[in-house]
């Protein structure tokens, strides 16, 4: 796109008005017909922008709201990010990932963010190490128009939603910033870029925070404990599917003829399993059973722990595939449950009295265990979406 007088005449009235006495020093260089960039000069920060991208945003560049952590308008809100582990430069240059719900909205990541910009010069918060726009990449909301804007609340929710998955895409941990925090980074070799485009989001839940913790933890013990924390707490979702199933059957039956004795045990039977399902020792495999695709993510544990659940549950690796008896699948789930809960309490009383009962996870083996981890717990938070309204952690 060119500029033509129309458009130049429209830039110059809104620079204008958005900064009237020239104290902020927000204003665009010299405008001329045919043009395909624009310069807009911020304080230190000289930014080059296409024509196109500009007036994307200028209808909007008047009713700016913001603070230290997010800029909104009509149609846009737009908060900084960060990425632990590599440059966000280098992520956004690998990973174009783009979420669009028709009708509605498009989340993306933008460098050199406009809206950032200006509040970052209106705040003052801004020196040579901290340009107010081209120190920032921003995740941005950009809505079909402000009839369909999101609730704050709801908006927090998907931006969080398209986190987890950027976090889960690139394998590392993407998150909030603020306004007044910059860095400096590294060079590195220009990268291939992927392109991701999907049209709907995993619905929120509070196990997606704690995924992008358990990736940020440079610390493998801490990393781990992240993970099991997400089984914590989904696990009772999935006995309690469970025990809904068996006690729907029972229900079931009892219709078509009087209830008796035997038939009230039964439904405390259910009751004892589902308590049982719920203690600690039982967590990984209940819900693990019921979310995760272990004949795909077998190949992910550490080679020592695969030998040993082959020799205890009796079957060969290679043997392993979707015919597989469900007896031998459920043994797998059962001793990977009881080596991530003795891994995880050796991690947790390995200071005071706890015993080895030589199921935990080497030190050294860690690493590998939480490759593995990380594909289960995104295949469980993905499996929590899916359920029906009355079972799903859905916050």
């Amino acid at each position: 796109m060119k500029l033509t007088k129309g458009l130049m005449s429209k830039i110059e009235k809104i620079f204008s008005r958005l900064d009237p006495d020239k104290e902020f020093e927000i204003e665009t260089g010299e405008l001329k017909v045919g043009d395909e960039v624009v310069t807009v000069f911020f304080p230190r920060d000289d930014v080059r922008v296409s024509v196109k991208y500009l007036l994307k945003y200028l209808d909007d560049l008047e009713f700016l709201e913001f603070n230290v952590s997010k800029v909104s308008s009509p149609r846009f809100t737009q908060m900084p990010v960060y990425c632990s582990g590599k440059p966000l430069e280098l992520l956004i240059s690998e990973i174009d990932f783009v979420t669009k719900i028709n009708g509605a909205f498009t989340i993306r990541l933008v460098e050199h963010p406009l809206l950032i910009g200006i509040a970052a010069t209106k705040l003052g918060i801004w020196d040579k190490f901290a340009l107010p726009c081209s120190a920032y990449i921003a995740v941005e909301v950009q809505y079909d128009s402000d009839k369909v804007r999101l609730s704050p609340e709801e908006e927090l929710k998907t931006i969080r939603s398209y986190l987890f998955e950027l976090s889960n895409l690139c394998g590392a941990s993407v998150d909030f910033n603020v306004i007044h925090e910059s860095g400096a980074f590294d060079e590195y070799e220009e990268p291939v870029t992927k392109h991701v485009t999907w049209t709907s989001l995993t619905s929120f839940s509070e196990g997606m925070d704690l995924f992008r913790k358990a990736i940020n933890s440079e610390d493998q013990e801490i990393a781990f404990l992240y993970f099991y924390k997400i089984i914590e707490y989904y696990s009772p979702i999935a006995a309690k599917a469970t025990s809904y199933e068996v006690l729907l059957k029972k229900i079931e039956a009892l219709k078509s003829r009087d209830v008796t004795s035997t038939d009230l045990s039964a439904i405390f039977m259910i009751a004892d399993k589902y308590r049982n399902a719920l203690s600690d020792r039982y967590l990984s495999p209940t819900l693990l059973s019921h979310a995760v695709d272990i004949v795909e993510l077998f190949s992910l544990l550490p080679n020592d722990v695969q030998k040993g659940i082959t020799k205890t549950v009796h079957f060969n690796k290679a043997d392993l595939n979707y015919h597989t008896s469900p007896e031998i699948i459920q043994g797998i789930f059962n001793q990977v449950g009881a080596i991530l809960y003795s891994t995880r309490n050796s991690i947790v009383h390995a200071k005071s009295n706890y015993r080895s009962d030589g199921l935990e996870c080497t030190p050294d083996d860690l690493p590998t265990i939480n490759v593995f981890l990380k594909a289960a717990c995104y295949s469980v938070i993905r499996w929590n979406s899916r359920l029906p309204a009355h079972l799903k952690f859905d916050e």
